[in-house]
């Protein structure tokens, strides 16, 4: 047991890290107020406490000594420390949503459930240790604002004097309608529609306000028809708000993937229902259209007939397109499709993943078992045939 110092009446050698007995716990936490140990600490909190989003006995109180560091004002690196409490609320909603898969299994699925309880009871501890702070939301760094904020949405319950926070947050901040504001206020109100939205509540009428409400509806598995279809309609602002209420975005995906990895259903319904010449032939809709559909097979038929209407589109990039139907099922209308697009004068150039389009239809077709393939690959060799010549040529005329 520590003597002393955060977390000093936990017996840290009982409850197990990364790596065994979490001992070095403490330690740890004490570098977390110290300017020339912090960075460290925070290393040492992504490697002990939560090792590549695996959660552990110790990750839970760890969090909750950690926001009460933050809210005593305690954190050398308070930012640091909010984006590592928001990490571990990200980590339980993964481990909640691995949840489904392990039905078949009714003791594991118990086991792993309870697991996920006791961490969620652990993260609204953290939420209820750091909710004074946003009385006064607007002095801290706007990371950090959001972070918090988002942090009161992440709570299993809102009771009503959380939710009157947040109404209050969502509301005060004037800049909140200019979606591309980043003061510590916008925000945080963009965070709390968000969070309400997370919890089946309503917001502000703004529009940013409101696709903030529709993104953490979406998050919480309660879009409805009628919600995706005004996300969709609120598309741009929803571009732009998304890095300040969806923070997940900012890590390794855009809007249109994290529809997907939260919601396949509810992200066919948004994506499809975007204008087919717009920005619904965006390159990462195709690409999250087709990971929709790789992901869920209820979702295949809604996604195949929007991919064969985008092939149509003149504004759909070849490449995209041809790399998005080659992931559907074999039917007739997408190797027709392929054909088409194969066809055009940019499939003959590399796309982005440095792939000829009309190769990769030609491969396509081939595996299919229709013969057009000869018939692309064919142009493409005399295509090749052609530059080479002029090339030759030009060369010549210079050596002259």
């Amino acid at each position: 047991m520590s003597a002393g110092g955060a977390g000093a009446d936990i017996d840290w050698s009982e409850l197990e890290g990364a790596y065994g007995p979490a001992t070095e716990v403490p330690e740890i936490l004490a570098g977390l107020s110290d300017p020339e140990l912090v960075a460290d600490a925070v290393d040492d909190l992504f490697s002990s406490v939560i090792h590549q989003g695996s959660l552990y006995p110790v990750s839970g109180p760890a969090v909750v000594e950690i926001a009460r560091l933050l809210a005593a004002g305690r954190c050398a690196d308070p930012v640091a420390c909010a984006v590592f409490v928001d990490h571990y609320g990200q980590c339980v909603e993964r481990h909640r949503a691995h949840l489904e898969g392990l039905r078949a299994d009714a003791r594991g699925h118990r086991r792993a459930a309870d697991r996920v309880g006791g961490h969620q009871a652990r993260l609204d501890e953290a939420a209820d240790v750091l909710a004074p702070l946003l009385r006064d939301v607007g002095s801290l760094d706007p990371l950090s604002a959001r972070l918090l904020v988002l942090l009161q949405g992440r709570r299993s319950r809102l009771d009503a004097q959380r939710v009157a926070v947040l109404e209050r947050l969502a509301a005060d901040a004037a800049e909140a309608g200019a979606p591309d504001a980043d003061t510590a206020g916008a925000t945080a109100a963009r965070a709390a529609a968000f969070a309400l939205g997370r919890h089946g509540l309503d917001g502000p009428g703004t529009a940013a306000a409101r696709a903030c409400l529709l993104l953490g509806r979406v998050a919480a598995g309660r879009a409805t028809a009628d919600d995706a279809r005004a996300l969709a309609a609120a598309w741009p602002v929803a571009l732009r708000v998304a890095d300040v209420c969806v923070n997940e975005v900012t890590e390794n995906t855009g809007l249109p993937m994290w529809l997907v990895d939260t919601d396949p259903r509810s992200a066919v319904m948004v994506l499809a229902a975007l204008p087919a010449d717009a920005a619904g032939a965006d390159e990462d809709v195709v690409e999250a259209l087709a990971a929709a559909a790789v992901t869920s097979r209820g979702a295949t038929p809604s996604v195949l007939a929007r991919l064969l209407e985008l092939a149509e589109s003149p504004g759909a990039r070849t490449d995209a397109m041809v790399r998005a139907l080659r992931q559907m099922p074999p039917r007739p209308g997408v190797r027709d499709a392929l054909v088409r697009l194969a066809s055009r004068p940019d499939a003959l150039r590399p796309g982005s993943s440095r792939i000829v389009p009309r190769a990769a239809a030609a491969r396509a077709l081939a595996a299919q078992g229709d013969r057009r393939w000869a018939g692309l690959l064919a142009s493409m060799m005399r295509a090749q045939d052609r530059k080479s010549t002029r090339l030759n040529s030009s060369h010549g005329r210079r050596s002259r």
